[in-house]
């Protein structure tokens, strides 16, 4: 009878300790993501929160909480609700088997758009909604991204030549995608399927911003010479971590 009532005893413990499991046990599950980590974690790993710093700075915080159901597909997923600067998203993670899933959507407002966007002196006018984005890592490598993202268009304004210069956009839609472990995007206007820019960001922190001719032309500043609409004129270059 003793040695029945001691096992119950280890028994409830062991749940109590899973149930009560310190929400600091999830900087683990994020080791999979470079650059990523949660600071001033509360509550459990079933339900909490903590802040969100990415490449040493931190850019909002985040909520989480258990989804039981995601155990039917062998899978430990959490529904998370993110709040940073100028930003909103709501999606979720998962956890299998050598496999981190992060799924999302939501809106970027115009400050959290311009945060990124300052250091080559340009301004957007408008929120970016965050229509979908599905990424996966394995090894501490991005092997999956998909996304798509729209602007409603609207004044963009940038400082060149001494002076600052401004023009009206239309709408446009941004399709993101993953290549050789990068992030990779294409931006084209809702009216016509000429890219109007090329992004990319490597593994290792460097950004690239590509600009069409056709970019140019919306701009008022058409690039001279015969080059197609669709040929890149323009191309920076920057380390953003």
């Amino acid at each position: 009878m003793m040695v029945r009532y001691i096992s119950a005893g280890v028994l409830l413990a062991l749940l109590f300790s899973i149930i009560m499991a310190p929400a600091s046990l999830l900087r683990r599950v994020t080791s999979d993501v470079p650059g990523l980590e949660l600071i001033g974690m509360a509550g459990t790993v079933w339900s909490g929160s903590g802040g969100v710093v990415v490449q040493g700075e931190k850019v909002g915080q985040a909520t989480w909480a258990f989804r039981p159901l995601g155990l039917l597909s062998l899978e430990l997923t959490w529904d998370v609700q993110f709040t940073g600067r100028d930003a909103e998203l709501n999606g979720g993670i998962g956890i299998s088997p050598g496999a981190f899933r992060v799924n999302a959507s939501g809106v970027l407002g115009e400050d959290a758009l311009n945060y990124s966007l300052q250091q080559w002196d340009l301004h957007v006018a408008g929120a970016v909604s965050v229509e979908s984005i599905d990424a996966v890592w394995k090894a501490q490598q991005l092997t999956s991204l998909e996304g798509r993202l729209s602007w409603p268009g609207g004044p963009i304004s940038w400082f060149m030549d001494g002076q600052t210069a401004t023009a009206t956009l239309p709408a446009m839609t941004g399709q993101l995608a993953q290549s050789a472990g990068a992030v990779s995007g294409l931006i084209v206007p809702d009216e016509g399927q000429t890219p109007v820019a090329q992004i990319g960001l490597s593994a290792d922190g460097m950004f690239t911003l590509k600009i069409s001719k056709l970019m140019t032309i919306l701009l008022g500043r058409p690039w001279p010479g015969s080059d197609p609409d669709h040929a890149i004129v323009i191309e920076m270059v920057d380390r953003v971590f």
